[in-house]
């Protein structure tokens, strides 16, 4: 392929770092330290976010909507959200001119080298649950050459789906491409060589490494994983049951709510979760109107701490959202919610109470006190088998629902499944989006400790440092994209504040 220059662009003019450009019309992300340039695609391959707005850290292109990190020097794949590494374009600098190959170097990122021609493999690897953490697991598998079989199991045939979608996207937008939602499509099945079976595990033998389906059939493995996820809690109350209340977990249910989505219309939401007050801000876009019960006097007070609960739930009741904290509902009726003996219009009710982890199926497991199942460093629970995501509670952290935290286990779990050494090492990572604010949580932290802040809360534009015992244990960030993809690595080591605050550029004197 023809070598083609960077339209009127000479060396000194890219910047140290990251440069975006468009070259005919591809988007093409350059990479600069001292003099050595590399070029890759432009944009994630997750959700297309340029990554030019992104970071280099430390040897890693980070990007700055999910914090999917890459290999600067190679574009692999290092930490989710992404399934693929970036294409890469190669490069020449010839008398401080820049020429690049608008071609990739390799047509397939996934598999560079032709990873999936491997010798024949005859072991057979099972990733039980087919959600975020079997999507990574099976990419990272072929991806590092396993030519064995695998099998993905679980009863939903349209999964393993991008669930953040869900509530983020699908329910709050009328055009609303679904085509968006699959993390493994009928292409990238076939491209992994991935086996599906639409059932459910009804047992698993670890000794025998053999798992019962739900059809009866008995499927024997050399190595699985366990990621069944987590399933809403159901509300326990008089009307519970109803059909015009409902929970928001799959594609499925998206639909079940939008049947009952009217403009005008009064909607209850039943719990201040991240998916409960999301539904909410879907619900006003859409020009209903709108009531949040909760126990909680402060939504997200245990995990942000009351300062941003209240900012949160200001910025809701500043598009209509009206609430009903610190109570709980009495019973349901065909139209309307009964709390503290008031009775609520409601034509649509969503729970929003939260999740437990699916693990009817593994009884005789060890289980940790917060409900998952325990697991080495190596989210090992005994010979030949793994847990990852929702239901697992490796060594040294607890369990943790968080969706790209899934994705992360399953890499950690496959890498282990082929006999690497793998530890979980990662930062915890997530965000929301409510009425048009995203909030990106790194780490793990506590609400009801030391808190420091720079920037202003109440205007959403602000990072708020999680501290213990002087030590920076998680940060939320809230319209800082750079800010939040430098900290998804840089806490990845113990820091001081003055040090966190160094990392991102901010200096002391927060509000």
């Amino acid at each position: 392929m023809p070598m083609v220059e960077v339209s009127a662009i000479q060396l000194d003019a890219l910047a140290q770092g990251l440069t975006g450009l468009e070259v005919g019309d591809t988007k093409l992300l350059f990479v600069r330290e001292g003099n050595d340039v590399r070029a890759f695609q432009g944009t994630c391959p997750h959700a297309k976010a340029p990554l030019a707005d992104g970071v280099l850290c430390e040897g890693r292109i980070i990007c700055p909507w999910h914090a999917g990190a890459f290999d600067s020097k190679t574009g692999a794949l290092l930490e989710p959200v992404p399934l693929t590494g970036l294409q890469r374009h190669a490069v020449r600098v010839i008398d401080g001119r820049v020429l690049v190959d608008i071609e990739p170097m390799h047509t397939d990122a996934l598999a560079p080298g032709d990873a999936l021609a491997h010798a024949p493999d005859d072991r057979v690897f099972v990733l039980v649950g087919t959600g975020a953490a079997s999507a990574s697991a099976a990419a990272l598998l072929r991806d590092d050459g396993f030519g064995g079989r695998v099998i993905l199991v679980g009863p939903d045939a349209a999964e393993p789906l991008d669930r953040t979608q869900l509530s983020k996207m699908a329910l709050a937008q009328d055009a609303f491409d679904r085509s968006t939602l699959p993390l493994l499509d009928d292409e990238l099945q076939k491209k992994l060589k991935l086996e599906r079976i639409v059932a459910r595990v009804t047992a698993v033998d670890p000794g025998k490494r053999q798992l019962t389906l739900s059809t009866g059939e008995t499927l024997a493995y050399d190595a699985a994983m366990l990621a069944t996820g987590a399933q809403p809690l159901a509300l326990s109350i008089e009307g519970g049951d109803l059909p015009h209340v409902r929970t928001l977990r799959s594609l499925s249910d998206v639909d079940g709510i939008l049947a009952h989505v009217e403009p005008g219309a009064s909607a209850v939401i039943i719990g201040t979760s991240f998916i409960g007050m999301e539904v909410a801000s879907d619900l006003i876009d859409r020009k209903m109107n709108v009531t949040v019960i909760g126990r909680d006097e402060i939504p997200f007070a245990k995990q942000f701490g009351p300062r941003v609960g209240a900012a949160l739930r200001t910025l809701h009741e500043s598009k209509g959202v009206r609430f009903r904290l610190g109570t709980s509902v009495q019973r349901i009726t065909l139209d309307a919610v009964i709390v503290n003996d008031e009775s609520l219009s409601a034509g649509l009710v969503v729970a929003g109470l939260g999740v437990a982890p699916v693990l009817d199926y593994v009884p005789s497991l060890q289980k940790a006190d917060d409900g998952g199942l325990v697991t080495d460093t190596a989210l090992r629970v005994a010979d030949g088998l793994w847990a990852a995501g929702d239901i697992a509670s490796p060594s040294g952290w607890p369990r943790i629902e968080h969706w790209r935290l899934a994705q992360q286990h399953g890499r950690v779990a496959a890498a282990a499944m082929l006999g690497r050494d793998a530890c979980y090492e990662g930062v915890p990572f997530f965000w929301t989006a409510q009425h048009g604010k995203r909030l990106q949580y790194i780490g793990h932290g506590r609400g009801d400790g030391d808190i420091a802040y720079d920037g202003d809360v109440e205007a959403f534009d602000f990072v708020a440092w999680y501290l213990e015992g002087g030590k920076v244990t998680a940060a939320l960030v809230c319209c800082r994209d750079r800010i939040a993809a430098t900290l998804s690595h840089a806490l990845r080591r113990t820091r001081t504040l003055a040090e966190a605050r160094a990392m991102v550029g901010l200096s002391a004197g927060g509000q």
